[in-house]
């Protein structure tokens, strides 16, 4: 039976929220707009598609290999022996054992992926100590964000624990298990899929869409071609009925060092639905005083206007009556009003520069603990 694991590996797949369940091996993810709407894919992977292990590269690893017996073991105590911080900051009672409780019963509390475990321990599936021992470094550094103060930029953590060192080991997660399935396979989209790596890219596993635009449930195994920019891709992968999906080399930088996530959109690289084609977000999202509308979704300090031009969000002060207000505000009776710290009382996220917890307290975002993983049953 697949276990459930915590919302962690959503952040490192779905970077920007954009992204549901388990997806391709390690090339970026499916990239929302920035005002949270879909419409350009930055290469790796689509929502409903899983990993099936792939090439690599990089350099050597620094980090201890771990066994295959020895995955699921410290995989839960990557996950659960500092979560104690997160859930008291997420205004969750902290229950010793109640984490590994939960992951070892196969539930996380309805949210994170599938881990298939009968696809883990079968033989047919090679499989990479070094790359198993990346991946749990990666989830050791999770929890850390928990201590982090809240800056109203809710991607941060996501694009730190998506590029540089962080990305690198995050690909060990894909990289530790190759599958056998050859294109046309049917699979399971769990977060091994045990398709076949191809010499262009990764193996996955993708349901297509239906011509009403639902999602078929008979997933097949594809392969991928990681391609450049300027090059055609595919924005929609479960649109496309062959066996071979292109995306777009993300060549995701250290994300934590931009001053603002204008900044951030502006290198990304994405595969422009309009175009089809990998180009940089500087050429994908206009910036204030330029057109929009008809896909062209604005950078995040502005919104599409009625005249389908982008124009600067409200700062704090001004009202919001007809338009939305800028990242550090949010608006209450009319008027643009700066999110509040942590540890200030609130209602609901859109108050606080971080998240309002369950004691309804503005506290840090970490995208990881729930009731479940904190407390255990209720």
């Amino acid at each position: 039976m697949p276990r459930k694991i915590s919302p962690a590996l959503v952040v490192v797949v779905g970077w920007l929220g954009a992204t549901t369940g388990a997806v391709a091996s390690g090339c970026g993810s499916d990239v929302g707009g920035p005002d949270g709407s879909s419409g350009a894919s930055s290469g790796g992977g689509a929502s409903g598609t899983s990993g099936g292990g792939g090439g690599g590269g990089g350099g050597a690893s620094q980090n201890p290999p771990v066994s295959r017996d020895r995955f699921m073991p410290e995989l839960i105590d990557a996950l659960c022996s500092t979560l104690e911080p997160c859930c008291r900051a997420a205004g969750y009672d902290y229950v010793a054992g109640a984490c590994a409780d939960a992951l070892n019963g196969g539930d996380a509390g309805g949210a994170g992926v599938n881990i298939d475990v009968g696809m883990l321990n079968d033989p047919a599936n090679a499989y990479d100590p070094q790359a198993a021992g990346d991946c749990i470094a990666y989830f050791r550094t999770f929890n850390k964000a928990c201590s982090q103060p809240s800056t109203g930029d809710r991607f941060a953590l996501a694009r730190a624990l998506s590029g540089g060192e962080n990305g690198a080991l995050a690909l060990g997660c894909y990289r530790m298990l190759t599958g056998t399935k050859k294109p046309g396979e049917p699979c399971s989209a769990s977060f091994f899929s045990g398709c076949a790596p191809s010499q262009q890219g990764y193996g996955i596993c993708l349901a297509s869409r239906e011509p009403d635009g639902g999602r078929s449930a008979n997933a097949t195994c594809r392969t991928t071609e990681i391609v450049p920019l300027g090059a055609s891709c595919d924005p929609d992968p479960s649109s496309v009925q062959g066996p071979t999906i292109r995306q777009c080399d993300t060549q995701i930088p250290a994300l934590d060092g931009y001053a603002d996530e204008d900044a951030f959109y502006r290198d990304i690289v994405l595969c422009d639905a309009t175009s089809r084609t990998c180009k940089k977000g500087s050429d994908v999202y206009p910036a204030a005083g330029k057109p929009c509308g008809a896909g062209r979704t604005c950078m995040p300090s502005a919104f599409c206007g009625p005249d389908n031009v982008c124009k600067a969000r409200v700062a704090v002060g001004q009202s919001c009556a007809t338009e939305p207000c800028a990242s550090v505000a949010y608006c209450q009776d009319g008027s643009c009003r700066a999110r509040k710290s942590d540890g200030e009382a609130c209602t609901s996220n859109s108050e606080c520069l971080g998240d309002c917890n369950a004691r309804k307290v503005c506290a840090p975002f970490d995208g990881i603990a729930n009731r479940a993983l904190c407390s255990g049953p209720q």
